[in-house]
């Protein structure tokens, strides 16, 4: 199975609605914002990339707009846990987070 990374959410939901899968989510920090980053699995992924990026991509709408606003759910959610990872990240070591007595 073939594997391919892309931040673009057209070009994933394209792949989508062509039967790939999502392997990996992830936010990552790019130009001071976080973005989110799509691994993506399955067959033939070299001829729909091929297709997609030589504007030869053909989609069955209704099916590439529920996928798009899967990933939009997927955005949202990495964007929340990579910002959140990083306020942890820059708490002081021994920081006491969950309030207390002064």
């Amino acid at each position: 199975m073939e594997t391919i990374t892309t931040q673009d959410l057209y070009e994933c939901a394209y792949y989508l609605s062509n039967e790939c899968e999502i392997a990996a989510v992830e936010g990552v920090k790019l130009s001071g914002q976080v973005t989110c980053q799509f691994v993506i699995s399955g067959k033939n992924l070299a001829e729909l990339q091929a297709a997609y990026f030589k504007g030869n991509a053909l989609i069955n709408l209704f099916h590439f707009r529920r996928k798009y606003t899967q990933l939009m759910n997927y955005v949202s959610e990495a964007k929340k846990k990579a910002k959140k990872e990083q306020q942890l990240s820059r708490q002081p070591v021994g920081s006491d987070t969950e309030g207390g007595e002064v």
